[in-house]
């Protein structure tokens, strides 16, 4: 019968920016991997705002930082960018070499507009990477600045 496959059969592919070829990782090992990062090093629960790098094939490593606590609506909120800035901490602070990829952060269960998505994780990498200047922008009527976000 159609979706009664063994959770252990599930595999993912993972890019391998290096030589751009693909290789196959388990999903349950991949999962139980992260859930055991999340156990040992943040008590059991990485908050919206925190990220961390679980190792998942040779030099690969996948970044994991949660959009909300619960799935729940979050398009009024700032996640996006307080997930991304924390994305972004990460890989400078472990200096992550290569490529990061992520979609657009909030978007899909938090009903995030993709725009608004966008105009969050743009302010956390300017917030993160040109810390300098000064960073307030509008989004709705809520003002955002990097110096209230964390």
């Amino acid at each position: 019968m159609l979706g009664q496959r063994n959770v252990a059969e599930y595999t993912c592919e993972v890019w391998n920016l290096r030589t751009m070829e693909k290789c196959r990782v388990s999903a349950t090992g991949l999962e139980a991997r992260v859930r055991s990062v999340i156990a040992t090093k943040y008590h059991g629960e990485l908050h919206v705002g925190q990220a961390c790098l679980v190792p998942i094939h040779e030099s690969q490593q996948l970044l994991c930082a949660p959009t909300m606590r619960i799935s729940q609506d979050v398009s009024t909120t700032t996640n996006a960018y307080v997930a991304f800035r924390a994305v972004l901490q990460c890989v400078l602070q472990h200096k992550v070499q290569g490529q990061v990829l992520c979609p657009g952060f909030c978007t899909m269960v938090g009903g995030m507009s993709p725009a608004m998505s966008a105009k969050q994780m743009r302010m956390a990498y300017d917030s993160v990477v040109r810390p300098r200047q000064t960073l307030v922008t509008t989004f709705g009527e809520e003002t955002l600045s990097p110096r209230t976000c964390n």
